[in-house]
């Protein structure tokens, strides 16, 4: 934004709670995505057929897991910040969006949950499901929506 009357540019801070929670969201992007390396769900296995949320009709885009890494990833470290820096709707903006995010996460983190419940049946899923309900990617999941959602309140 240029303020006209010094002709010098001004710069829109964002509010110490959107920052921090928006940081906490990006922490736990990137612990989900070493979580998954952790357990050999890389890169490669992330964008196939096999990790497309549409196969298993669960109610989601028609996105890859990777996918949905990359764009809980954009929107926690790049695109938040933005959009909570711009006057003066951006932080309203950044919450409405944390909102969508976190209903559309919400039915998933469930589904795992239940799978994650009980683990006699995890070898039963479908492969995606299995890989979700595995502790340590489920620990990280579960701590993602957490954020998420303190974002969206």
């Amino acid at each position: 934004m240029l303020d006209v009357s010094f002709n010098r540019e001004v710069t829109v801070k964002i509010s110490p709670e959107i920052e921090t929670r928006l940081g906490e969201v990006c922490v736990a992007v990137k612990h989900l995505d070493e979580c998954l390396n952790m357990v050999g769900f890389g890169e490669a296995y992330r964008y196939g057929p096999h990790a497309n949320f549409h196969t298993y009709e669960v109610v989601m885009p028609d996105m890859s897991l990777g996918e949905l890494v990359s764009w809980l990833n954009n929107f926690a470290c790049v695109e938040g910040p933005e959009l909570a820096r711009q006057e003066p709707t951006g932080e309203a903006l950044v919450t409405g969006r944390a909102r969508q995010f976190y209903a559309m996460l919400k039915p998933l983190a469930a589904r795992i949950s239940e799978i994650a419940a009980d683990p006699s049946h995890r070898g039963q899923q479908p492969f995606l499901f299995s890989v979700l309900a595995h502790p340590k990617v489920y620990w990280a999941f579960d701590e993602l929506c957490s954020r998420l959602g303190s974002i969206a309140r």
